[in-house]
């Protein structure tokens, strides 16, 4: 097997008047997880969204196992699964869990008996059991962090892509998320997320730094939800 699971050289975004993000070279190797990080305004969003496969106008390379996600992209929106996307793909806050569950799972075309299943297992692997009729607006910010991993988890991927990790949390919070990432990691499940210059890091991550361009950002984002 392949010890690479996501590999990029040259990864880069342009808009009309300045760089977007990049050129950016990484390496994910199996068994660790993938940290962006920069001040905002420094591309993080849209290298994510990029890494996903939901992003036009990117050029360089990106492989993912077999896939070339830049001939292929719609190959590689299939496999990679978008938790959160700050300002474009979130949590719905006037849905309960278990309808977010459940519309996650239909969005996955994976049924929504196959979702509660899966959902239930991530429950029990990471010691944390959701109340399915609380309303997503009340929950606890860090309580919805961990909800949005788990519903970006729902269905088989090679890697969830989730932004700003650390929105809304304390460092003690964000520990208490980075002890989840590594039980979703070895259950195999891989994320690649960003987060803030300053903000703490999973032990077993490998982290790619974006700085922020001289210019202002001016590019388009198209995202393709869900998959």
């Amino acid at each position: 097997m392949d010890e690479t699971l996501l590999q990029a050289r040259g990864l880069e975004m342009a808009g009309r008047t300045s760089m977007v993000f990049g050129p950016v070279d990484m390496d994910l190797p199996r068994g660790q997880l993938g940290v962006v990080t920069g001040q905002q305004g420094s591309g993080r969003s849209a290298l994510l969204l990029a890494l996903a496969g939901r992003l036009k106008g990117v050029q360089g390379e990106l492989t993912v196992g077999e896939i070339d996600g830049i001939a292929h992209p719609r190959k590689l929106r299939r496999e990679v699964s978008v938790a959160r996307i700050t300002g474009l793909a979130d949590l719905e806050p006037n849905l309960t869990i278990g309808e977010s569950r459940d519309e996650r799972a239909i969005a996955e075309s994976i049924g929504v008996r196959r979702g509660r299943e899966r959902f239930a297992h991530l429950e029990r692997e990471l010691g944390h059991r959701f109340d399915p009729e609380q309303w997503v607006d009340r929950m606890p910010a860090v309580e919805r962090t961990l909800l949005t991993l788990v519903l970006g988890c729902l269905a088989p991927s090679r890697y969830v892509v989730l932004d700003d990790i650390d929105e809304s949390l304390t460092d003690r919070q964000l520990g208490w998320i980075h002890d989840g990432l590594d039980i979703l990691l070895e259950d195999g499940q891989h994320v690649v997320m960003s987060a803030l210059d300053q903000s703490p890091l999973p032990a077993k991550a490998v982290v790619w730094h974006l700085d922020k361009p001289t210019l202002p950002q001016d590019a388009g984002f198209v995202l393709h939800l869900p998959r």
